[in-house]
């Protein structure tokens, strides 16, 4: 049985650049960065706008993974945080979840807490499902990368994306972030 060939990661619609004809070799570069080698199809002509059929390779799958990791720790997020915080702060009372003292072991925590949460999860959500709808994939396509760079098996770039993500969605790491935030001396608006 023959190789099929790599799978489709996602199709981009590129306008054939001037001085080409059907059959001519270009480059068409992602909004993540990956250049991939294509063809101008058979009934195009320079200047007519073409989808591309852009394979799922190991190359472009780990810059796309790099692309959307990095958003993790973009300052845009952080302003986001930092405003929800500004917003919801209020909800996460002391340490989040209550116990007898500060010794006993945490048992519950406050539904404001967890509203807040599920808010700061949302939140989260939507960010960066709106960062890979710019990088032109859809959630489906994004988690086939996942899948084909490892999904949740252990020490695969599949693993390192989902822990990251989720560390940020961590109920505890949500209520320390929350108290942590310095509201007197961060400004309410990026400088």
């Amino acid at each position: 049985m023959a190789d099929p060939g790599p799978s489709r990661l996602t199709v981009v619609s590129v306008t054939v650049p001037d001085g080409l004809a059907p059959g001519d070799a270009f480059d068409v570069t992602t909004t993540w960065g990956h250049t991939y080698a294509a063809v101008v199809p058979a009934a195009a002509a320079a200047g007519d706008t073409v989808s591309i059929e852009i394979p799922a390779t190991e190359d472009a799958d780990e810059q796309l993974l790099a692309a959307v990791f990095s958003q993790l720790s973009d300052a845009d997020l952080m302003w986001k945080i930092y405003g929800f915080g500004r917003e919801h702060a209020h909800m996460v009372s002391g340490r989040g979840r209550t116990g007898a003292a500060d010794f006993d072991p945490v048992t519950e925590y406050s539904l404001a807490t967890h509203e807040a949460h599920s808010k700061f999860c949302a939140m989260l959500e939507a960010v960066l499902e709106q960062h890979i709808a710019t990088l032109g994939l859809s959630l489906d396509e994004f988690v086939a990368v996942v899948a084909r760079r490892g999904g949740a098996q252990e020490g695969t770039d599949g693993e390192r994306l989902l822990k990251a993500v989720e560390s940020l969605t961590n109920f505890d790491v949500f209520c320390d972030l929350m108290k942590s935030i310095d509201f007197q001396h961060t400004p309410a608006e990026p400088p």
